[in-house]
């Protein structure tokens, strides 16, 4: 409807509001005729159904919840829908490791049933026999064992399920007594977690004597320094130190071997670095001093002092030490890890075909969770596995794949 300007000022005042009125409501009528048809022409139909909308979960969440809030009948109910029983979780574990958490022993059993691997490791390397141990769930833990699980499995710190087992448990005695009627011996448990330490000072005795380099490199830039800080090894540190180790050497992610050793509460080390001079100020990817990563405040505070320390240092390099005059620490031993905040990943190195040593590798990781959208780089430890070979004149770092259960448990029982 169109009318000119001229002809409604004409109009007297009460019929050109109606006509106005009227003339806007065929202007708002033609606009939505134009976007119906606009939609048609692309493809889609706005169609509003209130309160028939509905969140969709996918089945691998749903199962999880379901066992989490031990709804048997849901569980059951899902499996059946489609959902897959070998569900990895968000940390590498299986739906197994969520029931050994949650002390779900009916879904458990619904699950070995259903051929789970009982014992996968998730990234850390723990099983769910470590997971059911370590929350002193026995009834999983006799599940477990009755369903062939392998209690002799170590996770990234060398550490079986008895581990993490609390002395005078139930799951403590029903492993300790699993043990001895298989003809497994503590003693030698026990033993071959000291023989780690001598075992790679053994081979970097070898390494120098054949005159290699302590500071050769592998691909992510770590060197026997950070494999020796990160693991407490002070007598193959000390060796490497009086041959030329790079004190402030760093990996390609900036970490320096007081960051590990700082990290991963290894005290004797930090100590060890200090007494040599190594730069406590130094800032890895993180912007992250080894203070900043301290795994403990009795560390964080001897870092402190020594940043101090090091700046009145650089003012006046003739200033007298005084780290030598101070106390011997204690070294901090870690011996029952607590489940809800397990040590990091770490990486395995397979020395001379007998002896492995772990040591965490910082690889970068987009952040993508609401706390990481602001750091620079966020990162995450990965397992790898790293055979160092040593030959005549150098080091050669290759990645290689090893059964690690497997390889572990013939040494348990040889």
């Amino acid at each position: 409807m169109e009318i000119e300007q001229c002809l409604l000022e004409s109009l007297p005042l009460g019929q050109r509001q109606r006509l106005v009125k009227r003339m806007r409501c065929d202007q708002i009528k033609a606009y939505y005729e134009r976007e119906k048809a606009f939609q048609k022409r692309e493809g889609y139909v706005k169609k509003l159904k209130h309160g028939k909308n509905r969140v969709r979960f996918n089945l691998a969440d749903m199962i999880q919840d379901a066992i989490i809030r031990h709804d048997d009948k849901e569980v059951l109910r899902l499996l059946k829908d489609g959902a897959d029983p070998h569900t990895i979780v968000s940390s590498g574990g299986s739906l197994l490791h969520l029931c050994a958490r949650y002390d779900n022993a009916f879904a458990a059993e619904i699950l070995i049933d259903r051929g789970i691997n009982v014992n996968h490791q998730d990234e850390d390397f723990w099983t769910s026999m470590h997971v059911a141990c370590a929350c002193d769930n026995p009834d999983i833990v006799l599940l477990l064992l009755l369903a062939g699980g392998n209690v002799l499995l170590q996770d990234v710190n060398g550490n079986i399920a008895l581990d993490y087992a609390i002395e005078g448990t139930e799951s403590s005695s029903i492993l300790l007594m699993y043990l001895e009627e298989n003809g497994v011996e503590l003693n030698a448990l026990r033993q071959m977690k000291i023989q780690r330490p001598m075992t790679m000072l053994t081979d970097v005795r070898q390494l120098i004597s054949s005159g290699g380099s302590v500071n050769q490199k592998n691909d992510e830039g770590v060197t026997l320094l950070h494999v020796a800080c990160a693991n407490g090894y002070k007598n193959v540190a000390s060796l490497i130190l009086d041959h030329g180790a790079d004190l402030n050497v760093v990996d390609n992610q900036y970490w320096t071997p007081l960051h590990l050793a700082a990290k991963y509460g290894q005290t004797n080390l930090v100590k060890l670095l200090l007494m040599h001079w190594a730069n406590p100020s130094l800032l890895n990817c993180n912007n992250e001093k080894p203070s900043d990563v301290a795994a403990s405040e009795f560390i964080e505070e001897m870092l402190l002092k020594a940043e101090i320390v090091w700046e009145e240092k650089m003012k006046d390099p003739l200033a007298v030490s005084t780290l030598s005059q101070e106390e011997q620490y204690e070294e901090i031993i870690h011996d029952l890890p607590i489940i809800s905040n397990k040590l990091p990943k770490r990486l395995f190195i397979k020395v001379n075909g007998n002896s492995v040593v772990k040591l965490p590798l910082l690889m970068r990781e987009a952040g993508t969770s609401p706390e990481n959208k602001n750091n620079m780089c966020s990162y995450k430890f990965v397992v790898r596995f790293v055979l160092l070979k040593i030959k005549w004149n150098y080091v050669e770092f290759s990645n290689v794949n090893l059964k690690f259960g497997t390889e572990l448990k013939s040494q348990f029982v040889s």
